[in-house]
């Protein structure tokens, strides 16, 4: 019975499965790549905080609104990737 709802939820589902898996490998090729390119302390920093383009994209989608610790954390957070781009090596 497993069995046939995976198959069922694949039939139904065979785009949108198909593009999160394509989308997953692609963004697991751009990470690779920007360590090769950046420094590793702003690749990974960047990169960590996907979390606030999930929040800025929730606002701007969803129309979520976020609490002021949430405004808070999602500035600190852009904040924070400025700054490591501004104060890194990278040519």
């Amino acid at each position: 019975a497993r069995g046939m709802d995976i198959i069922s939820s694949w039939r139904k589902n065979k785009k949108l499965i198909l593009c999160v898996g394509l989308s997953d490998n692609v963004a697991w090729v751009a990470y690779s790549t920007s360590t090769l390119f950046l420094p590793i302390g702003l690749a990974v920093g960047m990169t960590e905080s996907y979390i606030a383009l999930a929040a800025i994209l929730g606002m701007l989608f969803n129309k979520e609104k976020l609490a002021l610790h949430q405004k808070f954390g999602l500035l600190l957070s852009v904040c924070a990737v400025v700054v490591l781009a501004l104060t890194s090596n990278a040519a």
